[in-house]
């Protein structure tokens, strides 16, 4: 008799590079990660909108056209 095995599913939203900072790394990591990969069917929706770090806390034409993509 033969089972078939499912992975669970998961949503992961978080935030990817670039820019390089501490929250993108992690979610790179997950990302990337060949352990949850492999236990896990993962989907995933990347939260950066600034692309520089400089952009971090600005608001810009650029970033609410980014944040209207993500919630279509």
């Amino acid at each position: 008799m033969s089972y078939i095995v499912m992975k669970q599913k998961f949503l992961f939203i978080m935030h990817m590079p670039p820019p390089v900072h501490g929250a993108a790394m992690v979610g790179q990591y997950i990302h990337d990660s060949k352990l949850i990969n492999e236990k896990f069917e993962g989907h995933y929706i990347n939260l950066t909108t600034a692309k520089k770090l400089q952009d971090i806390g600005k608001v810009g034409i650029r970033k609410l056209v980014d944040l209207v993509m993500l919630l279509r």
